[in-house]
């Protein structure tokens, strides 16, 4: 029987929100029909069930092009039977100058029912979550986190934004991009190909709990990070042939805002490989992606306590995006390793073009078909021959769709601990 992980979905909405944010300084416009799809705001009501929140309600807001043309603005607030609730607000892409841009990011959310893979940052080595830990082995309490993620970043004058910062994406009235209009990935060259972007920010981050076996603050963090990515991908929101990267590197100095300093390093590599038209596709793909943490810090203790990061900012598997048949960073260690395939292919025959009444409220411009397979494992130190050992594994398929600009996907995943299925916004990468 399926195990159903959108019981996360109340934990971390605002990061299923966040995937769907546009790519920075970009606009879509729909050719035929000179509307930008960007440019509208919406509510969306919802109500679900899971046995972690019981009844959920709430609504999300969205809003693209409202004061500039590629300025985000979301937000939401849910409240569950059994007293989980939250609020969260995001801003994306705010000019302040003419290649220089500001987001933001902010929620506070209670959880009653939380599945936690990590030991208490004062054992001297994490058992819980480790590549031979077993699933039975999480702390599960009640408590509340709060997060404050604000960053600039500064598009080069390189590449596809040798001229302009802003990329205007044409697509055709089914939603595929005019290839005349494609950012980048004809050629691999930051300097006359792609878009390369700076970003830079600080994170705070509070998880406590309040129940009587962990009062208290749990982890408390203050980071600061530095990001590098060149995006030579064709279109940001659904490429079909190029390729990005892009590294992160993260830092908490200690002090009184966190329990201890620590540093991560990331590297993120995407290909994308164009298989071309069919009589009964529009589009076909394979999407490669490969991916790397390590926590230098790790081993380095200050006074008593190790220097490793709180759990949602570890190397770790297992979620949304990587190891979906997984929990939430059911693994997680000093350093991970990953590894995915996908193929994805967009059928002629759209089977929910025309929705009757709900066509003004709704468009869904296409449907993708998608087969997957990931590997990946984490280990206690960096080592690339312990990363490929026993690797752990899943495969899975989903459906993805177009709907009013975003890209919404549905993924069932198989592993040795059971099946995951999962409701998202965004292709994983």
């Amino acid at each position: 029987m399926l195990r159903y992980i959108i019981y996360k979905f109340v934990v971390y909405l605002p990061l299923i929100i966040f995937s769907a944010s546009a790519w920075s300084f970009t606009m879509e416009t729909v050719a035929d029909e000179n509307v930008n799809i960007d440019d509208y705001s919406y509510v969306i009501p919802y109500l679900y069930y899971t046995e972690s929140t019981e009844a959920v309600v709430g609504g999300i807001f969205f809003s693209e092009g409202l004061f500039q043309p590629q300025l985000n603005i979301s937000a939401t607030a849910y409240t569950s039977a059994n007293d989980s609730n939250g609020v969260w607000l995001e801003v994306n892409d705010l000019k302040l100058a003419n290649r220089v841009g500001l987001n933001l990011q902010a929620y506070s959310q209670r959880w009653t029912k939380l599945k936690i893979y990590s030991d208490s940052p004062q054992l001297s080595s994490s058992v819980t979550g480790n590549r031979d830990s077993s699933a039975e082995q999480f702390l599960l309490s009640h408590g509340r986190e709060s997060v404050i993620d604000i960053s600039t970043f500064f598009v080069l004058p390189v590449g596809n934004a040798k001229q302009q910062a802003i990329h205007e994406y044409i697509l055709d009235s089914g939603g595929i991009l005019d290839d005349s209009t494609a950012s980048g990935g004809k050629i691999w060259d930051p300097r006359y190909s792609g878009r390369s972007i700076i970003t830079s920010g600080l994170i705070s981050n509070t998880l406590a709990f309040d129940d009587d076996a962990q009062q208290g603050t749990y982890q408390r963090s203050l980071a600061a990070y530095l990001g590098l990515e060149y995006d030579n991908t064709d279109y940001f929101r659904n490429p079909t042939y190029g390729s990005r990267q892009s590294f992160l590197v993260k830092h908490d100095w200690g002090g009184e805002h966190s329990d201890v300093p620590w540093t991560t390093l990331e590297l993120d590599l995407a290909k994308y490989i164009n298989l071309g038209k069919t009589s009964w596709s529009r589009q076909q793909l394979i999407a490669l992606n490969a991916w790397i943490k390590n926590t230098p810090s790790w081993d380095k203790k200050q006074g008593d306590l190790y220097q490793r990061p709180p759990i949602y900012q570890r190397a770790g598997l297992g979620g949304l995006d990587r190891m979906r048949a997984y929990t939430t960073q059911r693994f997680n260690d000093k350093s991970a390793l990953y590894y995915s395939a996908e193929y994805r292919i967009t059928p002629q025959n759209n089977i929910f073009s025309d929705l009757g009444f709900l066509d003004s409220l709704v468009k869904v411009r296409w449907v993708q078909l998608v087969v997957f397979a990931e590997v990946g494992q984490v280990n206690d130190s960096f080592n690339f021959t312990d990363l490929h050992r026993d690797m752990k594994w899943d495969t899975g398929f989903g459906i993805r769709g177009l709907v009013n600009g975003i890209i919404v996907r549905m993924d069932a995943a198989y592993s040795d601990e059971g099946g995951a299925l999962s409701v998202f916004f965004g292709h994983t990468f």
